[in-house]
């Protein structure tokens, strides 16, 4: 829904997200072994991912979310902010691979570049960290193997998604019977749709990235000199080397 939906969906959902929020915080903030059920890990990638996809789709209402939220969560806005950004950041190796996993680290990417891209204080602190994420998910990219090309009129998307994806597109087309034209179903016609509109899947990561540290470059002037200089140089070097 919020990937069809990523305007209309948040103000909708918020009071679920708020659930998720204190879900995340609980967790994270819990060290001591309790006699209540411990939240499973995957259900904490589950709601990064969820809120990676908000913060990139529509940056404003995420925002707004943290500040609704930040009450029950016993955290001021920009605490709560922090622990998303750590929590990001220390569960990016959870995520696994599989089909999906190229996926769900491209968006965690594209989110963190949102905040890289503002100089945002609290992303600035982690530079180094958010930087050697970039490395390992361009590294590991899988996700621009394939070129997918809408329909006439059918989103705005020109750019790669996945070779499973072209394969599945195909693999689920019928026979017109009338004039034999091949005719795509409708469970396709509507994942098309879905996917032509959809950053994760029209945005190639390397151009965010890229486009991430132009813009806080532009942000803070000398000072991103100053945080690159201080980062790791063989990481920088393969981020470079990455983004030719």
């Amino acid at each position: 829904m919020l990937q069809l939906y990523p305007n209309e969906i948040p103000s909708l959902l918020n009071p679920i997200f708020e659930i998720m929020l204190v879900s995340i915080c609980t967790a994270a903030t819990t060290t001591a072994p309790s006699s209540s059920t411990p939240i499973n890990l995957r259900i904490i990638v589950s709601y990064l991912t969820i809120f990676a996809r908000l913060l990139f789709q529509t940056p404003n209402a995420f925002r707004n979310l943290l500040t609704n939220a930040c009450a029950k969560c016993h955290q001021t806005v920009d605490q709560l902010w922090s622990l998303l950004v750590n929590e990001w950041l220390d569960k990016f190796d959870e995520i696994g691979g599989g089909a999906n996993g190229p996926w769900i680290k491209k968006s965690w990417v594209m989110a963190l570049c949102v905040p890289l891209s503002s100089g945002d204080s609290i992303a600035l602190s982690h530079f180094g960290e958010i930087i050697d994420l970039c490395v390992q998910a361009l590294s590991d990219d899988t996700t621009s193997l394939a070129t997918f090309v809408p329909s006439p009129n059918k989103g705005n998307c020109n750019n790669t998604t996945s070779s499973t994806f072209n394969a599945a597109m195909k693999s689920q087309t019928t026979r017109n019977h009338g004039n034999g034209v091949p005719r795509m179903s409708l469970e396709a016609t509507t994942r098309q749709n879905q996917r032509s509109n959809d950053p994760v899947y029209c945005r190639p990561l390397k151009v965010t990235v890229q486009k991430a540290m132009q813009s806080c470059q532009s942000s803070i002037g000398q000072t991103f000199n100053q945080l690159v200089a201080s980062s790791d140089s063989a990481v920088m070097g393969q981020l470079q080397s990455l983004l030719q």
